[in-house]
């Protein structure tokens, strides 16, 4: 199922003249000075596990690189906490999109660069493995380094919007819509209303941008769309802070508020307040036992509302996890 986030990272950065500013900005100066961007274009499709599409949504870029051509990879990781086996999740998308290629270009005798991109979202900064070897034992030790030739060596070039300032996202190279995308996927999500009201204030001069364009009421849309899906601030609320962009913004604000609830917002508000519940008890967890296991994580993420209400009250007296999520 996809989410509200995977939603507004397709819909700004699947246009080729939304992502190029945001997939340079990451890339090494001399790589990037080498690359053909107007030869830019979306492959079709993803390749991500649907087991894993609550934690990534995917899109893949061919260009040019001295008359090469050369994939780009990007990857949306948007647990609330960073996951320590992405590049190993990564090594499985990239063959899948080798063997697409092989599909595609039967002919062909040698298979395509890869470059992969992940953009974290999280709540904290990112501390987790950015290349294969790292995740495999013995591989970043000197005394591995016999037996490491033979391994994979894949990384990924990580773009951490954790805490990231608004300066340095207003410095790029984007259009207006990808910069306020990018500030709404930072800021929003699990944030006070005071704060989410602070981010759209903040941000209002480049949304006025976006709505200058030609089709820059659609645009606006998208934003507001994500906005009322991934926080609980009353729509009038938001409304009267985008009042000062003039009548056409805040009626898209409201009108687009009444419509996610005639369409089951509340349905979704209650799955982002399952999921916040979720990650509370899971430091409650290992505040109280230590880390937990990537199964334990799995069972609270898809817990019930009874569940987790129960395992709430169950952690104030129980001695171990187990009898935590299973009863003493």
């Amino acid at each position: 199922m996809a989410t509200p986030h995977d939603a507004l990272f397709k819909a700004v950065f699947s246009a080729p003249e939304e992502a190029v500013g945001l997939i340079r900005s990451l890339l090494p100066t001399d790589l990037a000075a080498a690359i053909d961007w107007s030869t830019l274009a979306l492959v079709p499709g993803s390749f991500v596990d649907e087991a894993l599409a609550q934690r990534h949504t995917d899109l893949l870029f061919v260009v040019h690189l001295r008359g090469v051509p050369v994939l780009l990879y990007v990857l949306l990781e948007h647990k609330a906490r960073a996951e320590r086996f992405v590049a190993l999740s990564l090594a499985g998308y990239l063959v899948r999109i080798w063997h697409g290629w092989r599909v595609e270009h039967p002919n062909e005798v040698f298979l395509p660069q890869i470059i992969p991109i992940v953009v974290h979202h999280g709540r904290r900064p990112w501390r987790e493995p950015t290349q294969l070897r790292e995740l495999i034992a013995g591989g970043s030790f000197a005394a591995a380094d016999a037996a490491g030739r033979f391994g994979a060596d894949l990384r990924f070039v990580l773009c951490d919007l954790t805490g990231v300032a608004d300066r340095d996202l207003r410095r790029l190279p984007l259009e207006p819509l990808g910069r306020v995308a990018l500030a709404f996927l930072a800021r929003l999500r699990g944030a006070a209303s005071s704060a989410v009201l602070a981010t759209v204030r903040g941000w209002l001069d480049e949304v006025a941008r976006v709505l200058a364009a030609p089709d820059g009421a659609q645009r606006v849309l998208v934003l507001w769309s994500y906005l009322l899906m991934v926080t609980d601030v009353p729509v009038d609320e938001l409304a009267a802070v985008v009042a000062e962009l003039g009548a056409e913004a805040r009626e898209l604000m409201t009108s687009t508020g009444y419509r996610l609830r005639a369409e089951g917002r509340q349905e979704g508000r209650q799955e982002g307040r399952q999921e916040g519940r979720g990650d509370v008890l899971l430091v409650q967890l290992r505040a109280r036992f230590g880390e937990v296991a990537e199964a334990t994580e799995r069972r609270v993420r898809a817990a019930t509302d009874q569940e987790l209400e129960r395992w709430a009250i169950a952690i104030l007296r129980a001695a171990t996890l187990d009898e935590v999520l299973l009863g003493p």
